[in-house]
């Protein structure tokens, strides 16, 4: 009993100084067939945001496609990740260059260009924190089903609006698909037509990371990226030595704006199937792309599907604050109306 006692204060001693297999808590085996449980596991092994773990870099590049799937451009991306207060990023191309930073002093871009656009404006969230955040998960209800990917059957977590949500066909609020016996990300679903499919998954620092990621939208390319170098970040790293001298502080959370604010915030559109009005939340991007979007209120959830379609491929207004775009967060109300 002294025995077992010495060894297990000597073992904490160790653990309290390094990092050993033996010292880590045994997450507990998930239940795949449960959504709550299957996410819960996924979440500390999937993308990147390993928050107290090790420091890393990654480089990518990628091609960009316009509205038909035609080659549109290709640019890098590149970022140094130590933790959640000092990192930055990187964004290389002929349309778009931008560093993007964080430092205890906050979140700074290196110029007044702002965040990415679409369709860059993906890239890290899809290598980095690819797994749902709150504005997915929040009330919403998370419906499981299989789904096929041309040879692969995954299993995959909708985050449905309560109203009516056994007819959301899946795809139309943020959808995660995973391995069929694992809890290995392989495909994010949103918007209604928006697809980003995960090949080549690799083991780095005990997370799953994707070595390539393809995007479409409506069965057309949008995005193609792919790895070209994922490596542990030494301390110290010179490239995380950041100035200030002309920065502009990001807003850490989208701006609320007032429906009468917005001007594009109506839309109405002619139809066959049916007559009445859905209202919409969704962030807009300083690129003027509507994202996280969620149903507020509708008449019908054929229409709802319709609006959701519609916002997602829509370059709204972008609303300024001191002359520059911001991230805000509206509601956007449709009004459909039957076609002749």
């Amino acid at each position: 009993m002294l025995r077992a006692l010495r060894f297990t204060f000597f073992l904490a001693l160790v653990c309290s100084f390094v990092s050993l297999a033996v010292c880590q808590t045994p997450q507990p085996t998930p239940d795949l067939n449960n959504p709550d449980s299957l996410l819960a596991a996924a979440a500390h092994i999937n993308g990147l945001d390993n928050e107290g773990g090790a420091a890393w870099h990654l480089k990518a590049e990628y091609s960009i496609f316009d509205e038909q799937g035609n080659a549109a451009g290709t640019g890098a991306f590149e970022e140094w990740h130590a933790d959640g207060q000092h990192w930055k990023r990187t964004y290389t191309s002929a349309r778009f260059t931008q560093t993007e930073f964080v430092m205890p002093e906050g979140h700074f871009y290196a110029s007044k260009a702002g965040a990415a656009p679409w369709p860059e404006s993906l890239i890290a969230d899809r290598f980095v924190h690819p797994m749902p955040g709150l504005l997915d998960t929040q009330d919403s209800v998370p419906d499981q089903s299989k789904q096929t990917f041309g040879p692969l059957t995954l299993n995959c977590i909708m985050f449905s609006q309560p109203e009516n949500h056994d007819s959301w066909p899946v795809g139309l609020f943020p959808t995660y698909c995973f391995e069929p016996n694992d809890t290995i990300l392989r495909a994010i679903l949103f918007n209604g037509t928006v697809e980003a499919v995960y090949n080549q998954v690799v083991t780095f620092e005990g997370r799953s990371v994707a070595k390539e990621i393809a995007l479409t939208d409506e069965g057309k390319q949008l995005l193609h990226v792919w790895t070209t170098t994922l490596e542990p970040l030494s301390p110290g790293n010179p490239n995380l030595s950041i100035s200030l001298v002309g920065a502009v502080k990001a807003e850490d959370k989208p701006v609320r704006v007032q429906p009468e604010l917005f001007k594009d915030h109506m839309l109405r559109s002619k139809q066959n199937l049916a007559e009445g009005f859905v209202t919409l939340i969704a962030e807009i991007g300083t690129d003027g792309r509507a994202r996280k979007l969620r149903v507020k209120r509708s008449s019908d959830t054929t229409l709802s599907i319709a609006a959701i379609k519609a916002a997602g491929n829509r370059t709204f207004q972008r609303y300024k604050e001191k002359g520059a775009p911001v991230e805000t967060e509206v509601v956007i109300s449709f009004a459909f109306t039957l076609r002749n």
